[in-house]
């Protein structure tokens, strides 16, 4: 058969060379950046695949047993911390036990057969096997992740299904091809040559991959965060509605040259609540308030604190009697129900200033529906005032 020029040693150094700089790539990762849980695992692993590497190339330097032993210890000791890295990073309870039970015994096999029988092509065939069986595991404990990691997850199973492939090809090969047997293809021949630098080209991968499933986790960690951030920068803390930030940011989202209502509502004489039953009966007013509304409101609206006692509700209603009706609908179900639902001694009511014209111009509409706010608690409170806003007045 014809054989590869590179011979084994140099495979060798080449694959031990390039998963210890991967395994100090991940460590700076893990200890400098952010990790999800298991990432300490998988940089653990990759240093143990490289140290086992290397301790195979260290024979004739070392005694056979221990470079065999402890090589091929830490060679599978990768496929077993991967796995229950994987474990940690789904939070998902894998069962450990037999991936060290499987790892033990082919490390104790493989002591006897360098001490006791001296058969190089079993050791062979048992490490390719036991790793295989190793690497299927390790695909499968990658079936059950969240759609945004599936892709990633996917590639991860198809290398660890390539490892196990090239693994008991080897394996196979070993029994037809005595000669070719040993730690990294060592005869040179052609097949055993493939199978290991298949293998390793596929082991060197998966550390890319293990990666790419930290930085998807981490970037929807970060997503979550900025969605929850964003919300709540747009919510009011006490009463959980949208703010006034919100209200200008929806309207701004809208046609420009649709036609909306708006509703400015203030509590009538809320600093006396304050001031006779404490700031905690004001709370519970505002709280009841914007429990209160929404049952009244329509699925489009948008109710919003706009600060203090104060509140908004932006509606695509824009005809000036169906936005008056709704309008009394809020004034009387605040008159008649608030004051109980907030457990208040007295009724509590609230004045409403209108105003309807484009979304473009919500600033004038804003200013119309005040001014009419104003007008009605000059007038008594507890009443509606209001005007649409011309376009004639809009567009100048």
């Amino acid at each position: 058969m014809s054989s590869f020029a590179l011979d084994a040693f140099s495979m060798g150094l080449v694959m031990c060379w390039l998963s210890g700089l991967l395994a100090l790539g991940m460590l700076v990762l893990w200890r400098w950046e952010t990790t999800e849980d298991g990432f300490g695992y998988w940089v653990v692993a990759q240093a143990c695949l490289a140290t086992g590497v290397a301790f195979l190339l260290l024979r004739g330097a070392i005694p056979l047993w221990l470079s065999v032993t402890v090589g091929n210890g830490l060679i599978l000791a990768n496929p077993v911390l991967i796995r229950v890295g994987i474990g940690a990073f789904l939070r998902a309870h894998l069962r450990v036990l037999p991936d060290v039970v499987l790892a033990i015994a082919t490390v104790t096999g493989m002591f006897v057969l360098v001490t006791v029988v001296d058969r190089i092509d079993l050791r062979t065939v048992l490490m390719c096997v036991a790793m295989a069986v190793l690497d299927v595991r390790c695909l499968l404990a990658l079936r059950n992740v969240s759609p945004e990691m599936r892709a990633a997850a996917r590639l991860g199973q198809v290398v660890f299904g390539l490892i196990a492939l090239a693994l008991v090809a080897r394996a196979l090969w070993t029994p037809f091809a005595p000669e070719s047997a040993g730690p990294l293809g060592e005869a040179g021949t052609t097949g055993p040559a493939l199978t290991f630098l298949f293998a390793s080209a596929a082991g060197v991968a998966l550390p890319f991959v293990l990666m790419f499933l930290n930085s998807l986790r981490v970037h929807g960690r970060l997503t979550e965060a900025r969605r929850v951030a964003e919300r709540a920068s747009d919510t009011d803390y006490l009463t959980g509605l949208r703010n006034r930030r919100h209200l200008f940011r929806a309207v701004s989202a809208l046609n420009p040259t649709g036609r909306i209502g708006l509703l400015l509502l203030d509590l009538d004489h809320f600093k006396r609540i304050n001031d006779e039953l404490g700031h905690e009966a004001g709370d519970r007013a505002l709280i009841a308030f914007a429990g209160l509304v929404p049952d009244l409101l329509g699925t489009e609206d948008l109710l919003v604190r706009f600060g203090g006692e104060e509140f908004a509700v932006v509606t695509p209603v824009n005809d000036p009697a169906q936005l008056h009706a709704l309008a009394e609908a809020v004034r009387a179900a605040v008159e008649r129900d608030l004051g109980r639902k907030a457990r208040l001694d007295r009724p509590i009511t609230t004045s409403i200033g209108l105003a309807s014209g484009q979304a473009a111009w919500l600033d004038a509409l804003l200013g119309e529906a005040d001014d009419a706010l104003y007008r009605a608690k000059a007038a008594g409170r507890n009443r509606i005032m209001g005007t649409t806003v011309p376009d004639t007045v809009l567009e100048s």
